[in-house]
């Protein structure tokens, strides 16, 4: 392997800090080095030798994990641990120069260890587990290693009792005694057992029966390929037990009669061959009420008609009583009539898995299958294994087109398939993560390629067709996250060149860009304790900014579970009392900051009610609160909550991105707030999509002058209100509304109907107001018109004086939100007239010497100009 700049520089850091840094590197980083070393094949260069055989570099793993490895031998486990008792998962698979001694010594006292998976060791023995002895160790999988018996799992299971999952699947040399010694001495904890393609079974019928009885909370228990029956008069009829048993697999093992089952099975999987009774056999499911979930797997070996027939036969009796509990279905015989493929297609609504292996198919009933008329039910479909089809192109389009659920993918040893078919579906299934096209003689680059660019491939299979080295380039290029390409030819021969698939290899192995990015999240790990225990910190000499008055305040108004609605009245208060006290700013925002933090991807309902209190407060607070808020610390934070650490839904996304936007465009004239203004500038070019808004839609951020006076003190007294006097809003509203509700109490049907009334005058009166302000250019308008403009304008600031007084003291929350919403209105007409009137100040110079030219025209005013007895102010009496 030629040696990269990356490794002779990983290989000069060990040489360097053999002794230093990099053996006390945090254990996340340790366990990245160490996957680096064994998918590089490192283990055996000098300088990763001697950092691993450091005494001090194993000490603080809590796991071990080595896959594939040729170079992973004992002595390197040794190291490991040898200053080192504290492993809790030891995972080792395909390492074939592990022996019993690695295992024993890396096993020896650790009394701490909880997971154990030991997979495919081919030298291990019964001798390597006399060591392993942990009361924590809850899951033991030990699959593939052939040469373990039973005295191993003797020992395994009465020196480890707390055993809950054991996976003993290919372990060929176990018999009998295995499963009594497992049911005496993990019975009462067992869940979960495999025990596939066990070959060396005696009575297997009676072995289960016995562990069955013996394991009472069992819920899982795999069997494939475990019975072993010649005909059916030897074939014994089975029992298995257990109250709590949920899933049972039984693949591989074709019962002439189906084994006793408890009631209590939810999921069955079975294997058949046809010649089955399938009245019995559906009769017996039937009576299992709990039963939900079948997977079933029809395998015709025989080609004749009779052997066919009996199939079609066996199918069409089982479909139509179970085909609604059928999930997965897998059948391989010789032809399928169309009666059974109909009921395939229209009884069986549930499928997410469907495999044929059939040669003479009406191709006309799989293209409806897969038209339009069946979407719903074929966007469930997530595996596709179709085998020696012949079918037409139509049916096969209508898969490419409309299956776009797929993840895995198979068409083999069929002719019709080309190019043409994998484009329509590299451009439609875009989640497919497996594919097969052995045996495609018509697949080449262009469609392989398509699939590469478009879809995250993890496993390929692309014997027998016709792609060359430029598809290996592709793959190394579009899917680095491959695990497993079938290429070599039937013969045997390799058709790509040692070259494409060395690049292919060393696309697929973690590089220094992952390396890197785990040891920037270690940093980032870092990081985030330490600032969480700054803000402990804060908490504890600040205190908890929920014992403050306004943190209080914060955390009642955000109480999604005792609020139905956002609570106005507090959001207000809130805003009072940061405006009034010295500390409330920074009160309130440690309050906002720690409901967000706390209640982030927890309760989606505070989080949105803190996000309110929060606008309201940058709409009503003065600069001091703003700055808090628009600094780069807070926004950054505010960011960190939508990032994929919280996956927050993309309502609270869009809702925090909104409300940077509308910052950044309400305070870009301000220098003091200019740091959200960066913030929102660098996200969009980044590519973060913001909603695209009107400026002169967005509410206006405006504090509004204080019209009433308002103290706060912990006893919660009510504030005075002091009334104000207007020659156009007669004084028997404050007699009459606002003395009235200055104790709280709610006011009178009458009463608001007579308020809401009055404010239908206001929203008449600011409508005015702000078409005058769009029809009357500043140049044109007469004395009159602007008269009766800045009179309309000294009413509307009355009003809103006194809108202002209602909101501190109004208890109904329609009325509430409806002065809120008639408040905005009024500021952003404000806001217009300001603007109106610096338009004429800049044109004043010009208007006075058009004045002067002819003053004749002084009185005439615009042709288009509205009298001030067309439009008046209500002025009537008011309640506001």
């Amino acid at each position: 392997m030629v040696r990269t700049l990356f490794d002779i520089s990983l290989s000069t850091m060990c040489r360097t800090y053999i002794n230093g840094d990099l053996t006390l590197l945090p254990e996340n980083c340790k366990q990245r080095l160490i996957e680096f070393f064994c998918s590089h094949d490192q283990f055996y260069h000098d300088d990763c030798a001697k950092l691993i055989s450091s005494p001090y570099f194993g000490s603080n793993l809590t796991e071990v994990n080595f896959y594939l490895s040729e170079q992973v031998n004992d002595s390197l486990l040794e190291n490991l641990v040898q200053m080192n008792n504290n492993l809790t998962k030891i995972s080792i698979t395909l390492c074939p120069n592990i022996t019993d001694k690695g295992i024993s010594l890396l096993t020896l006292n650790q009394s701490q260890l909880e997971c154990l998976e030991l997979k495919s060791l081919h030298n291990l023995t019964s001798e390597g587990l006399k060591n392993v002895k942990s009361q924590n160790l809850y899951i033991v999988d030990l699959s593939g290693c052939t040469k373990i018996t039973s005295d191993g799992i003797f020992h395994l299971v009465f020196n480890n009792p707390n055993i809950t999952k054991f996976y003993l699947n290919d372990c060929r040399s176990i018999d009998d005694q295995a499963l009594y010694d497992i049911a005496y001495g993990i019975g009462d904890n067992l869940k979960v057992l495999q025990l596939n393609f066990l070959q060396n079974m005696e009575d297997p019928a009676k072995s289960l029966l016995n562990l069955s009885q013996k394991c009472p909370h069992i819920s899982q228990l795999s069997l494939c390929r475990f019975f072993e029956f010649t005909d059916e008069d030897n074939q014994k009829e089975c029992t298995i037990e257990g109250m709590e048993l949920r899933e049972v697999d039984l693949y591989g093992n074709y019962f002439f009669t189906l084994p006793n089952l408890p009631l209590s099975v939810t999921k069955l999987s079975l294997s058949v061959s046809g010649e089955e009774n399938a009245t019995n056999l559906v009769s017996k499911l039937l009576k299992l009420p709990f039963l939900s979930i079948i997977h079933l797997q029809l395998n015709c070996e025989e080609m004749s008609n009779f052997a066919v027939e009996k199939c079609n036969e066996f199918l069409k009796i089982f479909i139509s009583g179970l085909g609604k509990k059928i999930v997965n279905l897998h059948i391989s015989c010789n032809r399928i009539i169309d009666e059974v493929l109909l009921l395939i297609t229209n009884n069986i609504p549930n499928m997410t898995h469907l495999a044929l292996n059939v040669k003479h198919i009406n191709s006309y009933y799989l293209q409806r299958y897969f038209g339009t008329s069946n979407r719903a039910i074929i966007y469930k479909l997530r595996s596709l294994k179709l085998c020696r089809l012949k079918i037409s192109y139509r049916a096969l389009f209508a898969i490419a087109r409309n299956a776009k659920c797929l993840e895995e993918f198979e068409a083999s040893h069929m002719l019709c398939v080309d190019d043409r078919f994998l484009l329509i579906l590299a451009q439609n299934c875009r989640f497919l993560k497996t594919i097969n096209f052995n045996g495609c003689r018509w697949v080449t680059d262009k469609g392989l390629s398509a699939l590469a660019r478009n879809c995250k491939l993890t496993e390929v299979r692309i014997r027998a067709t016709s792609c060359t080295d430029k598809s290996i380039y592709l793959l190394a290029q579009f899917c680095p996250e491959i695990e497993w390409i079938a290429y070599s030819d039937y013969s045997g021969r390799p058709k790509f060149s040692d070259k494409a698939l060395q690049c292919l290899k060393n696309s697929c192995v973690q590089r220094q860009d992952k390396l890197q990015e785990s040891l920037l999240n270690a940093v980032e790990t870092a990081k985030e304790a330490a600032s969480s225990g700054l803000e402990k910190i804060t908490d504890f000499f600040h205190g908890d900014p929920f014992e403050t008055y306004v943190g209080k305040k914060v955390e009642m108004a955000t109480d999604a579970t005792v609020l139905s609605t956002e609570n106005w009245g507090l959001n207000i208060e809130i805003c009072d009392i940061i405006n009034t006290t010295s500390d409330g700013a920074k009160d309130a925002l440690r309050a906002i900051k720690k409901r967000l933090n706390n209640e982030m991807s927890k309760n989606n309902a505070i989080v949105m009610y803190t996000l309110t209190v929060l606008e309201t407060c940058i709409k009503n607070c003065g600069i001091h609160f703003r700055s808090l808020v628009c600094c780069k610390e807070f926004i950054n934070e505010l960011i960190k909550l939508i990032g994929p650490k919280f996956d927050a839904p993309q309502i609270i996304q869009e809702r925090i991105l909104t409300l940077i936007q509308s910052w950044a465009v309400a305070f870009k004239d301000i220098p003091e707030l200019h740091d959200v203004v960066d913030i929102y500038n660098d996200l969009k070019n980044k590519g973060v999509q913001f909603t695209e808004i009107d400026i002169n839609q967005i509410p206006p951020i405006n504090t509004p002058v204080a019209s009433v006076p308002k103290t706060f003190s912990q006893d919660n007294t009510t504030p005075s209100i002091v009334p104000i006097s207007n020659p156009n809003i007669p004084p028997m509203f404050l007699q009459s509304t606002v003395q009235n509700y200055q104790s709280g109490v709610e006011v009178s049907t009458d009463d608001l109907a007579k308020l809401r009334s009055e404010l239908d005058v206001v929203k008449g009166n600011v409508n005015v107001f702000q078409d005058l302000l769009s029809q009357l250019p500043p140049q044109s308008a007469n004395n009159d018109e602007k008269e009766f403009l800045n009179e309309l304008y000294e009413t509307l600031q009355e009003m809103h004086k006194r809108i202002v007084a209602l909101i501190q003291v109004i208890q109904n929350e329609t009325v509430f939100s409806e002065l809120l919403s008639i408040n905005d209105e009024i500021t952003e007409s404000f806001e217009k007239f300001e603007r109106y009137k610096n338009m004429k100040a800049d044109e004043k110079s010009e208007d006075d010497k058009l004045l002067h030219t002819d003053d004749s025209k002084k009185d005439e005013g615009s042709s288009s100009g509205v009298g001030k007895e067309d439009i008046k102010p209500s002025e009537e009496k008011s309640l506001i």
